[in-house]
């Protein structure tokens, strides 16, 4: 029984620790986009500014408008900034994420295409001739 949960526990941490490391790794992902799409990085220098940060749910795209202006903002509470962009700039960030995801998609199916030229894809070779 005891071998048991300690397996159990094991796993759990395992699996935890690595959608951490995933999770840091999107989150890292969607920061280098922001920037490249023109996203201004504001540190949280101040304490107006960290108690502002605190405010906004972290790593989420936030909407505000501000004045006549209306602004995207996304809050990294770990880093202490807040990314800020206006319409152009989010527009920019939409279409990169969007042919990063194609890139992602056409990396995939490549790999694949290599696989099945080796014959990994033949299932007879693994003993099942099904």
């Amino acid at each position: 029984m005891k071998r048991s949960l300690l397996v159990i526990l094991t796993f759990a941490t395992l699996s935890f620790s690595g959608c951490a490391a995933w999770n840091e790794m999107q989150t890292a992902q969607t920061e280098q986009t922001l920037i490249a799409s023109g996203f201004k990085l504001l540190p949280a220098d101040t304490p107006g500014r960290q108690a502002s940060l605190a405010t906004l749910k972290p790593y989420q795209m936030h909407r505000k408008i501000k004045g006549s202006s209306l602004y995207y903002l996304y809050p990294d509470p770990k880093q202490g900034v807040l990314y800020v962009g206006n319409q152009r700039q989010y527009s920019a960030y939409q279409g990169n994420t969007l042919q990063e995801q194609l890139a992602q998609e056409q990396l995939m199916a490549s790999e694949s295409y290599a696989t099945d030229s080796l014959g990994w894809n033949d299932w007879t070779t693994w003993g099942g001739g099904w």
